[in-house]
């Protein structure tokens, strides 16, 4: 019964990490493909730094801008200034986005060629869209390792391997097994995992949860290259142990 309710859980938990890692894939590459849109000549018709209440009490500002533009004497309006979220707890870049779009100023607008009416006005990659990505790596650690988890216990039902499916090798009068490497691995989950959730507090806190891109892009690198760094520490320690016997 326990089995059944983490192949469940498993599914579940699996479903929605991959349906948020899809929005924020979404989001990251459109903020990167903008970046050679068309442009048009757009004017500001309004802005404002919005607020949001939370239920804790935290404030979240955001940025309410409209603007109007023509591509091929055909007016449109637009309302999108990002394709990621255009929200933070950082007041500093809302007044900053709000403070360089005044009513009234011209704006280069950058639009879809495939659809003129699908339009932002701050393209490229910033600091905020690679926070998403770290924010989002603890939970795809927990899908790996729930999904390492489904793996090995459906070929154990289905398949019924010999010997837990461990690899046996015959050399003369000797016989010996090689251990699945799970070990180096989880290692590996558990470190990115790990560093990813404390990095999200510490970078995002000092922030504004709005990091400098260099500074999300270093971090971000940290944490992916310390977990390959982990399961080759744990492979060599292993090693190690193995040599010494």
């Amino acid at each position: 019964m326990n089995g059944v309710f983490l192949v469940i859980f498993a599914c579940f938990w699996s479903t929605i990490v991959v349906l948020f890692d899809v929005h924020i894939g979404g989001n990251l590459w459109n903020q990167f493909a903008c970046r050679t849109y068309p442009t048009a000549t757009g004017e500001i018709t309004h802005s404002e730094v919005t607020q949001h209440r939370g239920s804790k009490g935290g404030i979240t500002y955001g940025v309410d801008i409209r603007y109007r533009y023509a591509v091929n004497d055909r007016p449109f309006e637009g309302t999108r200034f990002r394709y990621s979220a255009e929200s933070s707890s950082d007041w500093a870049w809302a007044q900053r986005a709000v403070a360089g779009h005044p009513v009234g100023s011209q704006a280069q607008v950058f639009y879809s060629p495939r659809n003129p009416q699908d339009a932002v006005l701050s393209p490229g990659v910033e600091g905020s869209d690679l926070f998403e990505v770290l924010f989002s790596m603890p939970f795809n650690m927990v899908m790996l390792g729930l999904l390492t988890w489904l793996g090995g216990w459906l070929r154990e039902r289905i398949l019924r391997p010999v010997a837990g499916g461990v690899r046996i090798i015959t050399e003369g009068p000797r016989t010996n097994i090689r251990l699945p490497e799970y070990g180096a691995m989880m290692w590996c989950m558990v470190t990115v995992g790990g560093l990813s959730f404390v990095s999200v507090f510490i970078v995002g806190f000092s922030s504004g949860f709005h990091p400098s891109l260099p500074a999300a892009s270093v971090v971000l690198f940290g944490v992916a290259a310390a977990g390959p760094g982990s399961s080759t520490s744990t492979k060599a320690g292993e090693a190690l142990v193995l040599a010494r016997r």
